[in-house]
């Protein structure tokens, strides 16, 4: 299903860019208007000269349209630049000769005796020479028509590859995204059995209770399992039914408070951001903090930028095992801000300190 709204995503942005009947009508409209400026000035602004141009335009704008067409049929894969120009040149040439005729036959009705000699004789002894050199403007804008056609359609179809290429590198980032998501759950859910089968035979009742918290805070990630970014609220959320799950296990030594703004509770942040700092200072501090163990969580807004404080007592003990949480957070965080954040964690005087900053909104 994500598939299919990443194409729906990708039409709908297309369909968004100018094509070419904006650029043909656009055109053609914006040359009439120009040339039939040019020619009140000398006096010929009358209603039939007026029709003239007018017609003259009509046939233009059918005739290359037409030509478009002949375009996609021939180049409908790459072809060599020369083949290019030639078909060009060709095309113009044969179109020009249309325009005069069909232009001539449009004003036929309204000219006097010696010009529709004039138009008959033309055709009549024809003189392809003399032809394009009385007619040499009208073969140059055919020219210039059909190099702006296909410099445009190379634009668009730059534009299109472009933001194809894009929407394929959002959709790879994403299913990373999502793969480490999976693997993030297996990993706490690992630790949580853990402390539950610890408990089993030492406080059965605290077991039982574990398993009901640990219920619950299943229940609610399986809600957004399908969302790789949430609002940081919801993501706090989720750290403090996992802090009330660790409480039940450590009621006397576990002590914490979070404290989020309301602007930073609704950036948005990858999920389960938090989910891997908190488990490893419960695990580490627990051992190294003498009397409790104290875990701070502070987030808000610092000069637009997201920032988000996690500290806690006791000492970082480095091993592999937190290979999967932590850096599971560094490469997420790196797939959805594109480089735009921080990550830096702290050891001294006793305490344990994660700070995070996102300086502007995700890329998903």
């Amino acid at each position: 299903m994500k598939m299919k709204a990443g194409k729906l995503d990708i039409k709908s942005a297309l369909l968004k860019q100018p094509g070419f009947w904006f650029f043909q009508i656009s055109g053609w409209l914006f040359f009439a208007v120009a040339m039939k400026l040019y020619f009140s000035d000398r006096g010929v602004a009358d209603l039939l000269k007026f029709y003239q141009f007018f017609n003259f335009y009509l046939i233009g704008f059918l005739l290359t349209s037409g030509l478009r067409l002949v375009y996609k049929q021939i180049f409908r894969k790459d072809k060599p630049v020369l083949l290019i120009v030639v078909t060009i040149i060709i095309s113009s040439a044969i179109l020009m000769l249309l325009l005069a005729f069909f232009d001539g036959l449009a004003n036929y009705p309204f000219w006097d005796n010696a010009n529709r000699d004039k138009f008959i004789k033309t055709w009549q002894y024809f003189d392809l020479a003399k032809f394009y050199h009385d007619n040499i403007f009208w073969f140059i804008l055919l020219i210039l028509w059909s190099v702006l056609y296909f410099g445009i359609k190379a634009w668009i179809d730059l534009r299109i590859t472009r933001e194809r290429s894009e929407k394929a590198l959002l959709l790879a980032q994403q299913s990373q995204l999502q793969m480490l998501r999976y693997q993030l759950n297996p990993h706490f859910l690992f630790n949580s059995l853990n402390s539950i089968q610890a408990l089993i035979y030492e406080d059965p009742e605290c077991a039982d209770r574990m398993l009901i918290k640990l219920s619950e805070f299943l229940r609610y990630t399986l809600r957004n399992q399908e969302r790789l970014m949430i609002p940081l609220a919801e993501e706090v959320k989720i750290v403090e039914e996992y802090l009330s799950l660790e409480r039940v296990r450590f009621p006397d030594r576990l002590r914490y408070s979070i404290n989020v703004s309301d602007e930073a509770a609704e950036r948005e942040v990858v999920a389960f951001i938090l989910q891997p700092f908190i488990e490893n200072a419960i695990k580490h501090g627990m051992k190294s903090s003498p009397d409790f163990l104290e875990i701070t969580v502070n987030a808000g807004i610092t000069n637009g930028k997201l920032t988000i404080e996690i500290k806690n007592n006791g000492e970082w003990i480095d091993s592999e095992e937190e290979g999967i949480g932590i850096k599971n957070v560094f490469e997420r965080l790196k797939n959805a801000f594109n480089g735009q954040y921080s990550l830096n964690i702290s050891k001294s005087g006793g305490y344990v300190c994660v700070n995070i900053t996102i300086e502007k909104q995700s890329i998903l």
